[in-house]
């Protein structure tokens, strides 16, 4: 029943599953407790940054904000119908959601609003990643690799060595490599370049 999962330094985790199930583990040790979403349908995706605040996505626009270290859930309103994949949570105040047709969302002011963004595909987006208000990265479907360096003004299609989905773009602990990661063992690899390179130059691809 469990769908995604998100680990927040080296021991406190949670996962989200069917049914609006959420699980926190609170140390790493064996003992995970459910966490009241208030929802019934599968939630996609988590993501709470170190102050406890964050949010889980779903279908149908489906979004919960948690100021509580996931303790507590509210739904926040999209103003979209459609499914929310992935959620990235750079400070209390400043998010980032993809999801079905190519769909980016962001708040600068902790969910109360939500401003669509031009991602110039209509593919599903599977996974973001934010590394500053400025720059961040959307992977999904047919290989689409997405990047901004101005908070989401302009989002610039990556050329990609591959067609088939990306699930996954996560940095490396040393904040040097990108990796994405997909369908059919597919596995990505590019340096993280400064701010004003905009495609990936190494990539590697895994035996499927």
């Amino acid at each position: 029943n469990l769908i995604a999962g998100y680990m927040r330094g080296f021991g406190e985790a949670w996962s989200v599953g069917r049914g609006g199930l959420i699980l926190h583990n609170p140390d790493g040790g064996p003992a995970w407790e459910p966490l009241n979403s208030g929802a019934r349908d599968t939630l996609r995706s988590i993501h709470l940054e170190k102050f406890g605040y964050g949010w889980t996505t779903g279908p149908l626009g489906l979004l919960l904000f948690t100021t509580t270290n996931g303790k507590r859930w509210i739904a926040q309103d999209t103003d979209t119908g459609y499914d929310l994949n992935d959620a990235y949570a750079l400070t209390p105040r400043d998010a980032w959601v993809v999801g079905q047709y190519g769909i980016i969302l962001r708040t600068t002011d902790g969910g109360q609003t939500w401003n669509p963004q031009k991602s110039h595909t209509t593919v599903d987006l599977r996974s973001v990643l934010v590394l500053s208000d400025k720059e961040a990265y959307a992977v999904g479907d047919k290989g689409v690799i997405l990047h901004t360096v101005d908070g989401g003004n302009v989002w610039k299609v990556q050329d990609s060595p591959v067609e088939t989905p990306i699930h996954e773009i996560i940095l490396s602990d040393d904040g040097t490599t990108l990796w994405a990661m997909g369908r059919w063992g597919v596995v990505l690899r590019a340096p993280r370049g400064d701010a004003a390179v905009s495609q990936s130059t190494s990539t590697d691809d895994a035996d499927s």
